[in-house]
């Protein structure tokens, strides 16, 4: 709930609302490909084995395959939450309200 009364979206100017609404964002954006690319590294040093040639190299191409799906299932889940608490707002608003 908002504590100071209204919508921010309609109060606050452009430039702030970017920045507020924005900036969590861009920070997890960066996090998650800083650690897909410490990922790539590390995946990538893993030694061969006598069953298995070119470990390191299919274990890239694996992590190639899997990125996407990491990003889109995180994706979904943050969207889903944000639903949820967007509704739980919308329902106490008007319960006090009283329409």
């Amino acid at each position: 709930m908002n504590p100071q009364g209204g919508n921010k979206m309609a109060k606050m100017p452009i430039k702030s609302l970017l920045l507020n609404m924005g900036a969590p964002m861009m920070i997890s954006m960066l996090g998650q490909a800083l650690y897909n690319v410490v990922d790539t590294f590390f995946v990538s040093h893993i030694p061969d084995t006598a069953q298995i040639a070119d470990m390191g190299d299919k274990a890239i191409n694996a992590l190639t395959l899997a990125f996407p799906i990491q990003s889109r299932t995180l994706r979904n889940l943050t969207d889903n939450l944000y639903q949820c608490r967007t509704l739980r707002n919308l329902t106490d608003n008007l319960y006090q309200t009283g329409t």
